[in-house]
């Protein structure tokens, strides 16, 4: 299973041909795909700064339709709490909205699709992918 970060979706609304053929590819092979309840909110927040606001929010609610959201739970959270303390106790500083998205990714065994590794690399035991 596979967890799209935001500028994973982002880069498929924008056209990214290779990255939805390679997406496409797998859901042909019945490989289920997710993003988290924050990347929907960080999709939505940079709708509202959108010069097209009305496109950009039908984009999203179209892709909404299509996706599996993962949304916090004790699991999920438990898992935030640790990678904090864990990162803090490293000095290692990342946004904590990526700490979250982490930890939806792997609370639900999930691979993270990203385009910025540089964060997320640093969250231990973190199953996650460059594309």
């Amino acid at each position: 299973m596979y967890c799209l970060d935001t500028n994973i979706i982002i880069d498929i609304f924008r056209g990214d041909t290779q990255l939805q053929k390679k997406i496409l590819g797998f859901k042909d092979r019945n490989i289920p795909f997710f993003t988290t309840c924050i990347t929907l909110c960080e999709l939505f927040k940079g709708a509202y700064k959108s010069k097209s606001k009305e496109k950009a929010i039908e984009l999203i609610t179209d892709f909404y339709k299509n996706i599996k959201i993962l949304n916090f739970d004790l699991a999920s959270a438990n898992l935030f709490g640790l990678n904090c303390n864990i990162l803090e106790k490293k000095g290692k500083k990342i946004p904590e909205v990526d700490v979250m998205v982490a930890s939806l990714a792997m609370a639900n065994n999930c691979i993270l699709i990203t385009r910025d590794i540089k964060h997320f690399k640093s969250v231990p035991n973190l199953a996650v992918e460059k594309w």
